[in-house]
């Protein structure tokens, strides 16, 4: 995740102004400490400071430009006036969070207000720093109602790797478009490591979090419950914790159906694959009323779905009979093997769904598109099975 640390006027002061409220630690003690915790999370942090309101407008709107993530902001003094900086976080894409090194609502009354907060996701008020509210392990960003507040959601994905994941992004313009207070992060979690972070889960370091590789197995054994298709599948890419419980979800099959353009029921669908995505497509599609075949080089690991399951050598027929065509292979995928060849597309007639998102326009789908079909890209299915996600984490 590429971070910009924007701040704004005398942070550069830091460690010498007014120490009882900021503390002793300098500007460059602050970068330090981020980019430290940045670097260990596989994250890029780039820091700008300035005292100049049209110079953080700048950085503001070109990390809109640049590939930037996510904006951490502490506007100074400009929390309380500027406009400026407010329209042009309203005008990027990009997510920001607000913090203050110290409790804005406990000083001057004119700084109790912030003009710049409502257009971030939310704000982050401490006191000094290191912060006396930081982290108490390596996973629980904050336990302190200083830091948190009773309505605020802490929200993430584990992984390993997972600092390329795109839902941080996804589900930060989830929480701000139904206008909550949250966070959304990435946590490396490594081999070994899970069992501790579910336990801080438990005891209350997160309300919620996304599992993705090598984890989506592994967890089960470690939550309260396992509800609907992750326990049919045996995987779970979504966990819910509330009153110490946590339990298990897959919104992969259901955001599927969600994600397409017309209704599933009476479609004959040809799905490409045995894996994970293929069964949690399969089922989804089955429950929609879809007239359902299997095509794959491995058949003995769809044995129990109880699906019609037809040989890799059959597809250029099969192909030809389907309304809808879903690669669920990782076939085209960045770092993957392509298909051999497109000529099974020659016959075909029907929609085709690339699950695969990176890249974001795969080789089959510029087949498809080339020979007239319509077609739909992996990022469909991702911002549905994380709508769906997001909805189970704030209770909708």
């Amino acid at each position: 995740m590429k971070l910009l640390i924007l701040n704004g006027p005398n942070l550069n002061l830091l460690g010498q102004r007014e120490p009882d409220i900021y503390g002793h630690s300098t500007y460059a003690d602050l970068c330090g400490m981020i980019a430290d915790y940045a670097k260990e999370r596989g994250h890029q942090a780039r820091f700008v400071q300035s005292n100049h309101e049209g110079a953080l407008i700048d950085a503001i709107q070109l990390a809109d430009a640049d590939g930037t993530d996510g904006i951490v902001i502490n506007p100074g003094a400009y929390a309380h006036y500027s406009y400026a900086i407010h329209d042009a976080l309203r005008s990027i894409r990009v997510p920001a969070v607000e913090v203050h090194i110290s409790d804005i609502s406990a000083r001057e009354p004119w700084r109790h207000t912030s003009v710049t907060a409502p257009a971030c996701v939310t704000v982050i008020a401490g006191q000094g720093f290191p912060a006396t509210c930081g982290p108490s392990t390596r996973w629980k960003p904050w336990n302190d109602k200083m830091c948190k507040g009773d309505s605020m959601y802490r929200l993430c994905v584990i992984g390993d790797p997972v600092s390329h994941s795109r839902s941080p992004a996804i589900h930060t313009a989830l929480l701000r478009q139904r206008r909550l207070e949250g966070i959304y992060t990435t946590v490396t979690v490594r081999e070994g490591e899970l069992e501790a972070f579910v336990a801080e889960a438990r005891q209350g370091a997160w309300d919620g979090f996304n599992v993705t590789m090598p984890h989506k197995q592994a967890i089960l054994p470690l939550l309260d419950a396992v509800e609907g298709d992750a326990a049919a599948m045996g995987a779970v890419n979504t966990v819910v914790v509330r009153q110490g419980r946590a339990v298990g979800y897959n919104t992969d099959g259901e955001g599927f159906v969600r994600s397409l353009p017309f209704t599933a029921s009476g479609k004959r669908v040809l799905v490409l694959g045995s894996g994970g995505a293929a069964s949690a497509v399969s089922r989804a599609l089955r429950r929609s009323g879809a007239a359902l075949t299997i095509c794959c080089r491995h058949p003995e690991k769809t044995a129990g779905w109880n699906m019609e399951t037809r040989l890799w050598r059959e597809l250029p027929l099969l192909a030809a009979d389907c309304d809808l065509l879903v690669n669920a292979t990782p076939l085209g995928m960045t770092g993957q093997e392509e298909f051999a060849d497109f000529r099974f597309l020659e016959n075909c007639h029907g929609w085709v769904y690339d699950l695969v998102y990176q890249p974001r326009e795969t080789a089959l789908l510029a087949a498809a598109q080339d020979r007239g079909l319509p077609v739909i890209g992996g990022l469909a299915l991702l911002h549905a099975q994380a709508e769906l996600a997001f909805e189970l984490f704030v209770g909708e």
